[in-house]
């Protein structure tokens, strides 16, 4: 007979020691249990009786063979396993009260029935032994309690599938408290030689001393409930360190296979954000995945980033992640621009209400942040995807700075009416030097394959020489200040040629042509009137604003008329009228003569199309008619 797995377990009936006993017939004929049995002792004097709770299987054991009895029994709440012993008794008749014992055994101080984290114990479950290990344990704030997340390995040695019997789990603390311990997911088989998660998970008050707990794995047989091992906890919440960019993480729902996408330093004034790009993606399950809550912690050279939990924002509108599909996170935080640094540590955690619970850490060195230059962009982001690309740039000049300007054809690319993604963008001027852009509301209802056409521009001192001028350009994340998915866009140079006629004219997304242009005076002020083509470049969405600035150049002095293409001079129209008017207008014109000049006006800027030749008359030579 050996005797093992002696524990004691708090049931609601009271302290409850159970024990088995296997018993190996060496003999070549049947041996009945019947006539053995077994007593409990204890240093205080007292006797208690067992239970035999797996009768079912009867007492006969066949010759040469081994049979585990499982015993039960209610002892006192003050006793330890060290004040107790078995005692092995057989019925006979002739002895007084019919019993002789055949030995006792004693439970020795240094006896501990539960098991290390890592190590686990050995079950035998249908006759195959199955390794049951400690694999993830979690610990999350929940108001005033803790959320346990547990998860053990089950390894089977055997040779055939068994299924894990409906065990009951109880978290145990130092002074026998029981907290109930709920599996998450169906029964659990183990495959032979393969290996399966059971995903437990548990609520304890916030009083509880989480250095010295144990789980319990308990077998429930009718009434009685026998503890199959107990297993020490580890004392902190266990995580994953990752070197890769991609984890594989298991849960009760599957296995999601996360991915770090992309890794960004984006200019932010400032500050600079470090911005982490996530893919949770479907890759080795047969069913879809639900969506879950990601958080994060960035550590840059082991120093931790504000804000200490930092919030996944979820770029797609997928309701699950189906089998072959992912979806993807953005993850951003700030640091001062001019920080450098070697090594970032990006800790990521599962949410789950007020808890997280840790997933993985991934670790990179600063050689894996980059931004991709590339000729144009194409967002990703399921729901929302668009194509971008820089059309045309200018340089407007201003009193006193001058404008950088972009002209941003986006292109809807979804199958249905979606409202674009806020551009943001910066640019890169020298090689070092980063100007915010400002960019208008480009958050716009657009048909498939619909374009906007957006202006993104910036203001430089006046006369600011530029050698190299780059466009760092993403997508606003969400409705915060932050942006993601930037590329470099190199900015086409702008075309400087200044014509002399009026042919061809580029104002925006609109091309016109004068003719027979007159000045016509009268009094002190005049009026100059010209036929006109206008054709235009349409875009759903037009969000540029340029005027064409007509001026007579006389002398030192300057007469201008702003014209709103579209609204003044219209696409079927063919005359137009302008006024012209100032001070000392025709004094100007019979002294100095005039030239007139044609600029494209954007914000409080203005580039120079058209310089007609100094005349009197630039069509026909002769001067300016007064009426």
């Amino acid at each position: 007979m050996t005797i093992y797995d002696v524990m004691l377990f708090p049931t609601s009936q009271g302290n409850q020691l159970a024990f088995k006993a296997d018993i190996y017939n060496a003999n070549n004929s049947e041996l009945s249990f019947n006539y053995y049995w077994l007593r409990v002792l204890t240093k205080q004097g007292t006797r208690h009786n067992v239970n035999l709770v797996n009768n079912e299987q009867g007492t006969v054991v066949p010759p040469r063979t081994t049979k585990t009895f499982i015993f039960t029994s209610m002892v006192d709440d003050e006793l330890k396993l060290s004040d107790i012993s078995l005692q092995v008794i057989r019925w006979n008749f002739s002895m007084p009260n019919y019993e002789q014992s055949l030995g006792t055994m004693s439970i020795s101080e240094a006896y501990n029935p539960s098991v290390p984290w890592q190590i686990g114990k050995e079950i035998v479950i249908a006759n195959s032994p199955v390794l049951f290990t400690g694999e993830r344990y979690q610990v999350g704030s929940l108001g005033e309690n803790y959320d346990v997340k547990i998860e053990l390995n089950a390894f089977n040695k055997g040779k055939f599938t068994v299924q894990v019997p409906n065990y009951s789990y109880y978290i145990q603390t130092e002074d026998a408290l029981v907290y109930p311990v709920t599996q998450n997911g169906e029964d659990v088989k183990v495959l032979p030689n393969g290996d399966s998660r059971i995903s437990l998970q548990s609520t304890i008050p916030k009083t509880v001393d989480l250095t010295k707990l144990k789980l319990v794995v308990v077998q429930n047989f009718e009434q009685h409930q026998v503890p199959q091992m107990m297993i020490n906890l580890p004392e902190e919440s266990s995580a994953v360190e990752e070197v890769y960019d991609e984890y594989e993480y298991d849960t009760v729902d599957g296995t999601y296979t996360i991915i770090i996408k992309n890794l960004q330093r984006l200019p932010n004034n400032e500050t600079d954000i470090i911005s982490v790009e996530l893919e949770l993606a479907n890759k080795l399950n047969e069913h879809a995945l639900p969506n879950m809550d990601l958080v994060a912690s960035i550590e840059m050279d082991n120093i931790a980033l504000e804000p200490s939990e930092i919030e996944g924002v979820r770029l797609d509108n997928n309701l699950n992640i189906k089998k072959g599909n992912s979806i993807t996170y953005v993850f951003n935080a700030e640091i001062p621009y001019n920080f450098e640094f070697e090594q970032m540590r990006f800790n990521l955690s599962e949410k789950r209400g007020e808890s997280s619970y840790a997933i993985a850490t991934f670790t990179n060195d600063v050689s894996k942040f980059k931004l991709d230059k590339v000729s144009a962009i194409k967002t990703d982001t399921i729901g929302k995807r668009s194509t971008v690309y820089i059309l045309k740039s200018n340089v407007y000049e201003g009193k006193e700075t001058d404008i950088i300007y972009a002209a941003v054809l986006m292109t809807n690319n979804e199958p249905r009416f979606v409202t674009l993604e806020q551009l943001v963008a910066f640019y890169k001027i020298n090689g070092e030097m980063y100007f915010p852009a400002e960019i208008p509301d480009n958050k716009v209802l657009t048909m498939p394959s619909g374009q906007a056409l957006i202006p993104i521009y910036t203001k430089i001192p006046k006369g600011f020489e530029i050698h190299d001028l780059e466009l760092v350009l993403g997508t606003q994340l969400t409705d915060t200040e932050y942006y993601k998915q930037a590329y470099v866009l190199d900015v086409p140079q702008p075309i400087e040629d200044v014509k002399e006629e009026f042919t061809d004219v580029k104002i925006g997304n609109y091309t016109v042509t004068l003719e027979d242009v007159k000045l016509y005076m009268n009094g002190g002020s005049g009026e100059l009137r010209f036929k006109y083509e206008l054709s235009k470049e349409s875009y759903q969405h037009e969000l540029a604003e340029h005027k064409l600035r007509i001026t007579i150049v006389s002398g030192d002095k300057r007469y201008s008329h702003d014209i709103t293409p579209g609204e003044d001079l219209t696409v079927d129209g063919m005359y137009f009228e302008m006024p012209v008017s100032g001070a000392d207008l025709d004094k100007n014109l019979q002294r100095h003569g005039y030239h007139i000049e044609a600029l494209d006006v954007f914000d409080d800027g203005e580039k120079l199309l058209v310089q007609t030749k100094k005349t009197y008359s630039w069509f026909s030579d002769t001067p300016p008619q007064f009426q």
